[in-house]
């Protein structure tokens, strides 16, 4: 199981936004949906958590998992790029 590193920005938005860390591995490790993001190499799992949607924006290193970023999407922007 690769460590998962936290940005600032990622540890404040999932307090914020009532995100664990275990929903974020369960997105990287088993998302719904995956796709390229801005800049390159980022990445973004997304995955349903029963109604809710949870879209994890990430760097993908050998060694571990970087989040850069996590948020609860509305219904119409679920797997959207």
């Amino acid at each position: 199981m690769k460590p998962i590193i936290l940005s600032d920005h990622a540890k404040d938005r999932m307090k914020e936004r009532q995100i664990n860390l275990s929903q974020i591995r369960t997105t990287i490790e088993e998302p719904h949906s995956r796709m390229p993001a801005l800049p390159p190499p980022r990445q973004r799992a997304m995955r349903d958590f029963g109604r809710d949607c949870l879209d994890v924006v990430y760097y993908d290193n050998r060694s571990h998992y970087y989040v850069v970023s996590a948020m609860w999407l509305k219904e119409e922007d679920r797997f959207k790029d």
